[in-house]
């Protein structure tokens, strides 16, 4: 048994490539505006946790000043009480988002409210008064806040580090995973977006329909108008039923109903293909030629080509002689940009074929469907 193929450039047309290159572009460029934004919020919220730990450590540092000097003189106090203002609104900035910030503000204005009655003390040379006040509230103030401060302060540094941790791994789990993502949508675009037409769903036929609804193609369309007689279901995959031969249905209804079953988006036309019903091509993406009527072959395949649709045309011939069975399973790949010549009329059946009057055939039906869904 010989196989014939025709080889040629692959060049496809835009039609033949299912989702256009700008489509997988642009969905790449989203995951990756994606990655950019959620690497950046990662980089900006440890940013933020770090200073927030900044200006938390330095109004603990200016409180403790201003605490240790408080009764200095007014005039220092004052002062130090105005550096823990500026520091307590640089907090209030930093950390807003912090949770413990109502806290730390009740308790600076608290401590500040003692330190502003010990100035007032201080002010009226009562040095002795501003002690006392210091001691009922100023150094319980103080040590509460101090160590609020302290808690704080620690709690945004590691929420700092953390950050910064957590933005390297994000941006080594988030690289991979669109990655990953484009790889899958690559993959997968570049079997969606397909309409298959299968012209003839006898024996050849219906072993191509049995291999393309597997694949992940969106749509398949079937057109052949003969009838499913006994002689089909031999050559044909799977059991066709009693009541389905003696019914007599339509190739393509019926196919079209048995595989639905497992893909959707197969549509059957139960006429055959001729030069004037070439519409119902319209919109494939590719097509296999397995019908047995050779007449209107010429005219559907200028119709392609003109159409950019690549296409493979296939056939049998054999016969039975001493030696055994000799003949020929044809698959002819027609693809956009080849200079194979199309043929011009249509073929000529051999004189002598054992194809059409031995049914038990189902093997090389089967074998030339495959190597023209391989091809």
């Amino acid at each position: 048994m010989r196989q014939e193929v025709r080889r040629g450039s692959d060049r496809r047309s835009p039609s033949a490539r299912g989702i256009p290159f700008w489509m997988s572009g642009a969905a790449a460029a989203v995951l990756i505006l994606g990655v950019l934004v959620a690497l950046v919020s990662l980089h900006a919220w440890s940013v933020q946790r770090q200073l927030a730990s900044q200006s938390v450590n330095s109004l603990r540092l200016i409180v403790a000043v201003e605490q240790e000097s408080v009764l200095d003189s007014a005039r220092n106090t004052a002062s130090l009480q105005a550096e823990a203002n500026a520091a307590l609104l640089l907090v209030q900035t930093t950390g807003k988002s912090t949770a413990t910030l109502p806290v730390i503000m009740r308790m600076t204005h608290a401590y500040e409210t003692a330190v502003s009655t010990e100035i007032h003390a201080l002010l009226f040379g009562d040095a002795q008064n501003a002690s006392n006040i210091n001691i009922a509230l100023g150094d319980p103030a103080f040590t509460a806040l101090d160590s609020e401060l302290a808690t704080v302060g620690t709690a945004e540094a590691s929420n700092a580090a953390n950050g910064v941790t957590a933005a390297f791994v994000a941006s080594i789990g988030l690289v991979s995973g669109s990655g990953v993502l484009i790889l899958i949508f690559a993959i997968y675009a570049r079997r969606r977006r397909h309409t298959i037409a299968i012209v003839g769903v006898g024996g050849t036929g219906s072993y191509i329909l049995d291999q393309v609804a597997k694949t992940w193609v969106d749509r398949i369309v079937l057109i052949d108008g003969d009838e499913f007689e006994n002689h089909n279901a031999y050559r044909a995959p799977g059991a066709a039923a009693h009541g389905v031969l003696a019914a007599k249905r339509n190739k393509a209804e019926y196919f079209a109903e048995e595989y639905s079953r497992m893909h959707t988006g197969i549509t059957a036309h139960a006429v055959a293909l001729t030069a004037d019903n070439l519409h119902l091509l319209e919109g494939a993406t590719f097509a296999f030629l397995a019908a047995a009527d050779a007449q209107s072959r010429p005219k559907v395949m200028r119709w392609l080509r003109e159409r950019g649709v690549p296409f493979i045309d296939v056939g049998m011939s054999f016969r039975q002689g001493e030696g055994g069975l000799t003949g020929m399973a044809k698959v002819t790949a027609y693809l956009p940009g080849q200079n194979v010549t199309l043929p011009t009329k249509a073929a000529v059946e051999p004189d002598e074929d054992d194809y059409s009057s031995n049914i038990q055939v189902a093997e090389l039906n089967a074998l030339n469907a495959v190597l023209a869904v391989i091809r």
